[in-house]
């Protein structure tokens, strides 16, 4: 199995520096077009499926993306959602500035992004029946018949989102390593795509996986317009 993740396109919001967690913001002409190059990059890529934060600034990104993949179910995952930040949303982020009781905890935010994605794991081991086609943009999380091992999986979320399954990938829970050329210090920027391939190991019974690419930017031509 073959998940590229990505970080939804560009928004006025992230232009101006300003905290979007959970508010739903679209993309600006600039985020179009970089899921437009998006799109470009991955159209040979046979992508099976595909599951996207509902808010509109991700959701857009991925049906931009899909527009190569018409056959490829879009599911609306809430687990995929951005870190809510309270009342902090729609302020101008300022570094040091103390997150308010009213965001989302960090554990609460932890336990939904790692629970997701045990799940995504969980319905893809490939021993078992491949499943009916589903309609597109289903808000069913998993359906409960499994998949093929040849499913290239597309997920859109957003840059704290990706932090943490990095930091989930990477931890003790699971057997993942990556690749000498893979940074996982380089910055999420808007579109920009991380590439994981997985195998499940039947007699260990788990999932043993590499992450292959972080962060990558090569898609998008103007460096300068894509944070």
């Amino acid at each position: 199995m073959r998940l590229i993740l990505t970080r939804h396109g560009q928004t006025d919001d992230n232009v101006r520096g300003i905290v979007q967690g959970q508010t739903d913001t679209p993309l600006n002409d600039q985020g179009r077009h970089q899921s437009a190059q998006l799109s470009e990059a991955l159209k040979r890529d046979h992508i099976t499926k595909a599951y996207t934060s509902p808010l509109s600034r991700a959701s857009e990104t991925a049906k931009i993306v899909l527009a190569y993949h018409p056959d490829a179910p879009l599911y609306l995952q809430d687990d995929l959602r951005e870190r809510g930040r309270g009342s902090l949303e729609g302020q101008v982020w300022i570094p040091g500035t103390i997150i308010p009781d009213d965001a989302e905890s960090f554990d609460d935010f932890t336990r939904r992004s790692t629970d997701w994605f045990a799940k995504l794991l969980d319905a893809h081991i490939p021993h078992l029946p491949f499943p009916e086609e589903a309609p597109p943009l289903l808000r069913d999380p998993f359906p409960e018949s499994h998949h093929s091992t040849e499913d290239v999986i597309l997920i859109i979320t957003h840059s704290e989102w990706l932090e943490q399954f990095a930091a989930i990938t990477c931890s003790s829970l699971y057997f993942f390593g990556q690749t000498e050329k893979c940074d996982m210090k380089a910055r999420i920027v808007n579109a920009s795509v991380a590439e994981v391939n997985s195998v499940y190991d039947h007699q260990e019974g788990v999932w043993k996986g590499m992450i292959e690419g972080w962060g990558a930017v090569g898609h998008l031509s103007r460096m300068g317009e894509s944070d």
